[in-house]
């Protein structure tokens, strides 16, 4: 939630995809921020908003974990297209439509 390597995955997965910005405002919980991160009414934008933060902490666990037992390093905004894959699959997947992800992201 604080690492500036996810932070900077995160705000490119939401320039990409269009969500907005994450809040800023000091948390004293994961719990505190990740309710803040979601969208209060839309059911829909909740469920969606879930699952990329989800893409986003799980693609930023697997490049720690590619540092430390691989020795080899991504940046953040490699690390963030490969989160965006795994949320295009996703959304492929379930026949959900992917018009608002960049597919080709700069």
């Amino acid at each position: 939630m604080d690492c500036p390597f996810t932070k900077g995955v995160g705000r490119l997965l939401r320039t990409w995809t269009g969500e907005g910005a994450a809040p800023a405002t000091p948390f004293g919980s994961i719990d505190e921020w990740w309710d803040a991160s979601l969208p209060r009414d839309d059911k829909a934008a909740k469920r969606r908003m879930s699952g990329h933060l989800i893409y986003i902490w799980w693609n930023a666990g697997k490049e720690r974990n590619r540092c430390i037992f691989n020795l080899a390093r991504l940046t953040y905004v490699e690390v963030a297209h490969l989160a965006l894959e795994d949320i295009t699959n996703c959304r492929l997947a379930f026949g959900l439509p992917t018009a608002s992800l960049a597919l080709e992201p700069d």
